[in-house]
């Protein structure tokens, strides 16, 4: 588990909650994003750990919290990062296109929010009462 009490200790209040809310928010996202790139559960932790760091220095462009401009920024902090850690990991080069915006980021981003959401449904589902959960899991075909 991360812990940001260190880093948030030389912030302000308001500043402190902000960052607490986007660890809330998007923590779960950027490891999920982090080990489907590195495939490494503490090389992920790692990259979130520097993508706060770097969250942090940026804090003041983020106006509100629970917004896609800010989970845009989340998400290609945290990717550029992994890049980096996997490109430093395999000693390979990595084409330019891959640390810049693209039109692509817009569709992995939709992918990423299906995912989280498919995962809400599932979860949601799960907690349904077994005849209907059985008759949902079957029509949606739950793995």
């Amino acid at each position: 588990m991360l812990t940001l009490i260190p880093i948030s200790l030389t912030l302000n209040q308001d500043d402190h909650d902000k960052l607490t809310e986007i660890y809330k928010l998007y923590c779960g996202t950027m490891l999920y994003i982090e080990n489907s790139i590195l495939h490494d559960k503490h090389l992920a932790e790692d990259a979130v750990s520097e993508a706060f760091i770097r969250i942090i220095d940026n804090l003041d462009k983020i106006e509100e919290v629970n917004s896609y401009q800010t989970r845009s920024f989340v998400v290609i902090i945290v990717r550029n990062i992994s890049l980096n850690i996997l490109k430093k990991q395999k000693h390979i080069e990595l084409q330019d296109d891959f640390t810049s915006y693209s039109e692509d980021e817009d569709s992995f981003l939709d992918t990423i929010t299906a995912m989280e959401l498919y995962d809400k449904i599932v979860e949601t589902i799960s907690k349904l009462n077994k005849n209907y959960y059985d008759i949902l899991s079957l029509k949606m075909q739950i793995k």
